[in-house]
């Protein structure tokens, strides 16, 4: 198909308490890249780099994640120190499974807002 293509997909959230989410996704690994305040509170932030973003926004009722049906996949390096580190951090990570589409490790994590992260490592288990 000829004509512009997309050059971008970034997910775009909205949250209860933005404030929170936000140290929640940089617990993750997701830094904080921009954000927008207005009358002293942040209402916008894009965190992330390169090709891991995501947007959030402060939402104007209250967010039914079972109502979204959205599921994000988190591509990681390290499965199993980033799985420590969110336990260190307080987080409730699932416990690690090696399906055979994650070779080294996939995990389970769900947000402040219940919606749910798949956090896997690519990488052949024998190169960690």
């Amino acid at each position: 198909m000829a004509g512009p293509d997309v050059t971008a997909f970034i997910s775009y959230a909205h949250v209860r308490d933005l404030g929170c989410s936000i140290d929640f996704y940089q617990t993750v690994g997701l830094p904080l890249a921009e954000s927008v305040e207005r009358a002293g509170r942040t209402v916008w932030a894009l965190l992330g780099t390169g090709a891991a973003r995501l947007m959030l926004a402060q939402a104007d009722e209250r967010v039914d994640h079972r109502r979204q049906g959205v599921l994000f996949y988190l591509y990681v390096t390290g499965a199993a120190e980033l799985h420590r580190r969110l336990v260190d951090a307080g987080l409730d990570p699932a416990p690690i499974t090696y399906p055979e589409h994650m070779p080294a490790g996939e995990f389970r994590l769900a947000d402040p807002d219940g919606y749910v992260l798949l956090l896997g490592d690519p990488t052949a288990a024998d190169q960690n």
